[in-house]
């Protein structure tokens, strides 16, 4: 019995940890990506959904999409390479609103999708999407 109000307890937990970062994460992207939105062609409302609703990116204009707004939030270097570690740490914190960003296992299933993305480096558009199956799926 006490093993089941642990669990229901974690799980609690989880799911608010969750909510706070799609809270953050919407509150952030939102008007980033309506801007973004002003100065693309053939964006539709569905492709801003996929991107604020954080759904999988189908379409070529939602993955240029999220790659506009990571590039007004600063998720690239210089050479267009997505930014590593402790450059990209402040800038996820500011998207998916976490306080404890120093956890090793969140920062390095980061790194661990940044170097993916910036070893397979292609298309621009593509390589956000990339990115972002990497992080949703492995964090």
């Amino acid at each position: 019995m006490q093993l089941s109000i642990e669990l229901v307890c974690l799980l609690f937990a989880i799911c608010s940890v969750k909510a706070d970062s799609t809270k953050s994460f919407k509150n952030v992207i939102g008007p980033i990506a309506r801007e973004c939105m002003t100065k693309m062609d053939n964006v539709t409302e569905d492709d801003f959904q996929a991107v604020f609703n954080r759904n999988p990116l189908e379409t070529r204009p939602a993955m240029c999409l999220l790659k506009c707004v990571y590039q007004k939030l600063g998720v690239y270097k210089d050479d267009g390479a997505l930014k590593e570690g402790d450059d990209l740490v402040p800038i996820i914190e500011r998207i998916y609103g976490f306080n404890d960003s120093k956890n090793a296992m969140r920062i390095q299933a980061i790194n661990t999708c940044v170097q993916k993305a910036n070893a397979d480096r292609g298309e621009k558009c593509e390589e956000v999407a990339q990115f972002v199956r990497c992080v949703l799926q492995n964090y």
